[in-house]
């Protein structure tokens, strides 16, 4: 037999006795094992970044308050008081190649890893959700399967089998903690239905005629309203979908831990992850003129605009005609560090409780996107108002009010008839302030180029025009973050969207303005 250290490829091992090497040629080589079991992370700003102009609260947020799991965060959604009635929860995973669709990279490995799949190929599905006692609803699962061009409930799909988590069969779901639905027999056992017409509103009630998975690999089924039983096992599977639904009034739950898993063992496992710093909403001007009037101005002609948005459906675009009475201005208010006794809507909550109170010192950056026809005369502002501490404030109802009109930002690029971008960062567009110490503009002083930055805040004391003597705003409380236009413009036009709100501590708030 050959010797140790034959340079034949052999391997040397030993035999049984522990005597001598015994040569074992080796095997052809071996593919590593593929798992079958495909676990990606989803996380939420990587979405955001494929399609930011879709919806942006249409995800909810990144939240790191008690996620699925216990590390790392889960996504959250609370239907947004300051959203459109309309807004919704919707997250789609595609299961078939889809033309003209973008497939982000973690879902489009899915798709690699799984293959075309049939609704008779599943062995299981899962899902994690917790909501909270304020809401009894919970997420909704819709399946929907690729059309083939006979018999379809709609042009872009075959089938919609829905599954609201609160049908599931023997369930048991407390609230605020998190509770595991499964198309598997046993508690809170997922259960469908079909929902054939495209209208939620037309759609024929189940009446308790729920199916479940086991039902549709078994055969032919017949769901209510139907005449003649439906087989579903041959639908190859195109969607699956976990949404709420926009006639829900009110909604705050979480989703995470999802799965599905083949009969031929190979699966997906999905942990919805992100930012947990980052609070991304929408803020409706149906909403804001229907309950957030006071103190606030939208103009007569502010409308929400869907030409050409920033961000999501629509954007805020205000119009002060030759009609408009003179002193009409578009203001609106972020409140932030609220003195007591000060009446604010509660719809705001959410959004201060996310920040937190913070100072001009803990700023660290405000951007805002704006739009304007050629031959436009005039532009926004963004103002920042702190609270009043009963220390040499400026006014009853608040300590420092600091104006950056856009026009004055330094290094200024903003083609007309596009969407700009102003920021306290240093480069184009920076957003440059000066101090309007009196309550009426008209009696304020004039900065005479007299302005300063952010950074120029934070680093000490300035002097503004007018004044004996520096002022340290480094302490100073945010009140409110506005956004206005001047009462003495004639006339104005220009759109508005997208104001980011970060703190040094890493919180950020993102308001995308919709109709």
């Amino acid at each position: 037999m050959s010797g140790a250290g034959c340079g034949d490829n052999n391997f040397n091992v030993p035999d049984a006795s522990g005597d001598a090497p015994v040569d074992v040629a080796p095997d052809a080589p071996i593919d590593a094992p593929q798992e079958p079991i495909l676990r990606i992370t989803l996380k939420l700003e990587d979405l955001l970044a494929l399609a930011p102009q879709d919806a942006l609260s249409s995800y909810g947020r990144a939240s790191g308050i008690a996620p699925f799991g216990a590390n790392g965060s889960s996504w959250q959604y609370t239907k947004p008081s300051t959203g459109h009635p309309s807004d919704k929860f919707e997250l789609i995973m595609p299961f078939a190649s889809l033309p003209n669709v973008t497939t982000p990279p973690e879902l489009a490995a899915i798709l690699e890893h799984l293959g075309p799949i049939t609704l008779a190929d599943i062995a299981s599905i899962k899902v994690h959700t917790k909501h909270s006692a304020a809401t009894t609803t919970d997420f909704t699962l819709i399946a929907y399967t690729k059309p083939d061009g006979t018999d379809d409930d709609a042009s872009w799909y075959g089938r919609r089998i829905h599954a609201l988590l609160q049908w599931a069969a023997s369930r048991s779901a407390p609230a605020d903690t998190w509770n595991e639905y499964a198309t598997s027999t046993g508690t809170n056992q997922i259960q469908f239905w079909d929902f054939r017409n495209a209208n939620v509103a037309q759609g024929i009630q189940p009446a308790n005629n729920y199916f479940t998975l086991a039902d549709i690999k078994a055969g032919p089924i017949t769901p209510a309203g139907i005449s003649g039983a439906r087989d579903y096992r041959a639908e190859q599977l195109q969607y699956l979908a976990f949404t709420t639904f926009s006639s829900n009034t009110a909604f705050d739950g979480a989703i995470d831990g999802i799965e599905l898993v083949l009969n031929n063992g190979k699966g997906v496992n999905i942990d919805l992850d992100g930012d947990s710093n980052v609070y991304r909403t929408k803020v409706s001007l149906t909403q804001m003129r229907a309950r957030h009037g006071n103190g606030n101005s939208y103009g007569i002609d502010g409308t929400a605009s869907s030409s050409m948005p920033y961000a999501g459906a629509t954007s805020w675009r205000y119009i002060k005609g030759a009609g408009a009475p003179a002193d009409e201005k578009l203001e609106f208010h972020v409140p932030f560090a609220i003195s007591d006794g000060e009446d604010v809507d509660a719809l705001w909550e959410p959004m201060r409780t996310h920040l937190g109170d913070f100072t001009l010192g803990e700023i660290a950056s405000i951007k805002l996107r704006t739009r304007r026809p050629a031959g436009a005369a005039y532009n926004f502002a963004v103002l920042v108002y702190t609270r009043a501490d009963g220390t040499d404030d400026d006014a009853s109802w608040y300590g420092r009010r600091l104006h950056a009109y856009l026009d004055w930002a330094a290094s200024p690029s903003a083609p007309a008839d596009t969407w700009n971008t102003y920021s306290t960062a240093s480069g184009t567009n920076q957003l440059q302030f000066w101090d309007y110490r009196n309550a009426n503009v008209q009696q304020g002083v004039q900065p005479a180029n007299n302005f300063f930055t952010l950074a120029t805040l934070q680093a000490g004391p300035v002097t503004p025009a007018g004044v004996t003597g520096a002022r340290d705003y480094r302490a100073e409380k945010v009140k409110f973050v506005t956004l206005a236009t001047y009462s003495n413009f004639p006339t104005f036009e220009g759109s508005l969207d997208g104001l980011e709100i970060t703190l040094t501590n890493g919180k950020q708030l993102v308001l995308d303005l919709e109709q």
